[in-house]
């Protein structure tokens, strides 16, 4: 209960910042300088995911979060490859004019290879660790 009550908490003062537009108010939301309205925003979107996921995955029991487990056992392995093989492997596209639905799904077919890729890390009992 507390994350959702931080997750809104955070959200309407974001949103309070930004006066709830993109590139209005006294602090726009700005990703590439990390503004404050940015940081509540998102800290607010990861705090309701959280909570949503806790209620869903441990209080209710409705779903395992399997595909979370798989990607969480070589973590580092999986953002390290992605990172440095995102313009070779496994998906890229030279999009002319990328619109947000091609990147969305560009993007997420990319991260369903890389599970992919955490799930058969998992099955053969390869762990990456530091």
């Amino acid at each position: 209960m507390r994350w959702v009550f931080w997750s809104i908490i955070f959200g309407v003062s974001g949103g309070a910042l930004c006066m709830f537009s993109k590139n209005g108010g006294v602090i726009p939301v700005n990703k590439n300088l990390w503004s404050i309205s940015y940081c509540l925003v998102t800290s607010s979107m990861a705090m309701f995911i959280q909570a949503a996921l806790y209620f869903i995955v441990d209080l209710k029991t409705k779903w395992g979060g399997r595909p979370l487990y798989y990607a969480g056992q070589n973590a580092l392995f999986l953002y390290i490859g992605s990172e440095l093989l995102k313009r070779h492997f496994p998906l890229h596209w030279a999009l002319i004019a990328p619109t947000h639905a091609q990147l969305l799904a560009t993007h997420a077919a990319a991260m369903l290879i890389w599970l992919a890729v955490g799930v058969a890390l998992h099955r053969k009992r390869i762990f990456i660790t530091l």
